[in-house]
């Protein structure tokens, strides 16, 4: 009994360093350890442990991680109905699996739709597992990231629109003005005309002060994406 207890918790620190892993932006270094986790895991002695349970889950969410969200998907829908058949439709660790399993079906789906699929899976992981559980925080991310990658493809519209150098109009590929909108998003509080004009004249060093209007349009739009995406 003591060598098992000493087995199980030597599987639970290996665990957690591979979510470790995986957090600290390596998910297919963690996939191979928690491959590796598995293959310890199913051993004769325990093969049906919570820690096994454990494993196959996180396994899951982070081959979705690595980049095969098809797969996360096609396994949870396996935990979730092996656990369901085990445990019951309503109890907390089934409900999870489906949060889990709502997640990565929210990231195979229609792109339009991903959102607003993340924002209801976000809410409800915040309710049943808690804000600070780690993959409320993971979805809470990807969710962050998509509002970002919004706010990047309006802005981009808005200054190409304006093609403050004219660059444009001469044949430029419509991402010849992103290192500029990527400086104009990262600025703090409410984007100014001023600052619009700044960010330009870094990057276009002897090209003519930006018209204040222009500048003004571009900081209006900036504010209006922030508004739209990052109100929710």
């Amino acid at each position: 009994a003591s060598q098992g207890r000493l087995r199980t918790n030597a599987l639970s620190v290996r665990e957690q360093h591979a979510w470790c892993v995986g957090e600290a932006g390596d998910p297919e270094r963690a996939v191979h350890l928690f491959y590796g986790l598995l293959s310890d895991a199913e051993e004769p002695q325990e093969p049906r442990s919570a820690i096994l349970r454990g494993i196959r889950r996180a396994l899951a969410w982070w081959i979705g991680e690595a980049g095969n969200p098809d797969e996360a998907v096609s396994r949870f829908r396996v935990l979730v109905r092996e656990s369901t058949d085990q445990r019951g439709h309503d109890d907390p660790q089934v409900i999870g699996l489906r949060h889990r399993l709502a997640y990565w079906e929210a990231m195979t789906g229609p792109p339009e739709d991903v959102i607003a699929r993340l924002e209801s899976t976000a809410a409800q992981m915040s309710q049943y597992l808690g804000p600070a559980h780690q993959v409320t925080r993971a979805v809470r991310r990807e969710l962050a990231k998509r509002f970002q990658q919004r706010i990047f493809v309006a802005v981009r519209a808005i200054v190409n629109s304006e093609d403050p150098e004219r660059l444009l109009y001469l044949g430029a590929p419509e991402d010849e003005y992103d290192p500029e909108v990527k400086d104009l998003i990262k600025c703090h509080g409410a984007a100014t005309k001023e600052q619009v004009s700044a960010v330009f004249q870094r990057w276009f060093r002897g090209a003519d002060v930006m018209p204040s209007d222009m500048a003004g349009r571009i900081a209006d739009g900036i504010n209006q994406a922030r508004t739209r995406y990052l109100s929710n």
